[in-house]
């Protein structure tokens, strides 16, 4: 299906419709910071972008976490099947300093980090 225009009599406007990729449409969703659109959108699309709904899972863990809600921040973890240790880093004062962190939680958790400083590289990221 090409362009399409749609008219609105209110107004006396015009606008043309372009129809976008599913994978600007789920990327634009996740730098605005709409997690739940982006993951419906990917499950309305089963097989085209399911390697990118881990990575919408953990971002909004990570985005629910900054914003006080750890219940629905372990939820996402949980169905990102994320690693233990990877959760566990997010909370520094929970670790012993005798306990050595695995490199992988480490180099993930501040990746994680400077992903989610910007919408643009969050977006990149998927």
């Amino acid at each position: 299906a090409g362009p399409m225009f749609f008219s609105d009599p209110r107004s006396d406007s015009v606008s043309l419709l372009v129809a976008a990729p599913v994978a600007s449409l789920i990327g634009a969703l996740v730098a605005g910071e709409h997690f739940d659109e982006a993951l419906k959108l990917c499950k309305l699309c089963p097989g085209a972008h399911t390697a990118g709904v881990t990575g919408i899972h953990e971002l909004f863990a990570d985005w629910l976490l900054g914003v006080g809600d750890l219940e629905g921040a372990v939820a996402h973890f949980i169905q990102a099947e994320t690693s233990p240790a990877q959760v566990v880093a997010h909370f520094p004062s929970l670790i012993p300093p005798k306990l050595p962190m695995p490199d992988s939680a480490k180099k993930d958790s501040s990746a994680r980090r400077a992903v989610k400083s910007t919408p643009q590289r969050a977006a990149a990221a998927l």
